[in-house]
């Protein structure tokens, strides 16, 4: 029963994480602060998708600690580049909202520069688990 905990541990995030999204791409007039720059919610974006990364490979090491990195890496971004594209077609659909390619960019390489972390990720999750 340990076992399950931990690992619905390490999942759980993604799911927070992706929910959170959901709801934010969900509502209809969502205004930013003004706080002086020109691509602020790009910026968020990429912010949101690089903790979508890491929230992922939390989850795929968590399902299999012994993955290779090159397939976790795929993993990681065929799952967040498949929701960033869900997200902005589901953009797209709600009122005042629109699907934008430049969101997508900032998604993917959100996602990406996430990536690079992934060595870190997979001996931290290694050492939670450890006791499997």
């Amino acid at each position: 029963m340990k076992q399950i905990f931990k690992k619905l541990i390490l999942i759980l995030p993604s799911i927070l994480i992706i929910s959170i999204i959901f709801i934010l791409s969900s509502q209809p007039l969502l205004s930013l602060p003004d706080i002086g720059i020109d691509f602020f919610d790009k910026l968020l974006h990429f912010i949101a998708y690089f903790i979508l990364g890491i929230s992922l490979q939390f989850s795929v090491f968590g399902l299999n600690k012994n993955l290779q990195i090159k397939h976790s890496i795929s993993i990681v971004l065929i799952i967040g580049l498949a929701y960033a594209g869900f997200d902005e077609y589901h953009q797209s659909k709600v009122p005042n909202r629109d699907a934008n390619i430049y969101d997508f960019i900032a998604d993917a390489i959100g996602l990406v520069v996430s990536t690079l972390l992934i060595n870190k990720i997979k001996n931290i999750v290694n050492s939670f688990l450890k006791n499997q």
